[in-house]
């Protein structure tokens, strides 16, 4: 693979496990939100990402042409980590509810 196809899958494979992380948390969380009012919109949601994605391709792809390949390695894992850290913690939010979900079933059973 080149190095721009690197930065293609990886940016926006990191920008897709944001966007459906995003959508399970508020799918399965109660008390979750959406803090951005821009974001609130699935398509606005959808579009940003999409920008976002092809500004750090482009950053990446001008700053190899230009000898800069550290820099350029640095931009792509930055935007990575920090979709993928923004994901994990979607991801725990989501998951919270079963947690007070499996609470309720033990306390339950206990009491029964």
């Amino acid at each position: 693979m080149t190095p721009l196809q690197v930065d293609i899958v990886m940016v926006a494979g990191a920008a897709s496990a944001d966007i459906s992380s995003t959508k399970y948390a508020l799918r399965n969380c109660i008390s979750c939100y959406e803090g951005n009012p821009f974001m609130q919109d699935d398509k606005m949601l959808i579009l940003s990402k999409t920008a976002a994605t092809v500004l750090v391709v482009t950053g990446c792809n001008k700053l190899r042409k230009n000898g800069h390949t550290r820099a350029a390695k640095v931009l792509r894992y930055m935007a990575v980590g920090v979709w993928l850290s923004v994901s994990a913690n979607n991801f725990k939010q989501g998951i919270r509810k079963w947690n007070f979900l499996l609470l309720y079933i033990m306390v339950i059973l206990v009491i029964l």
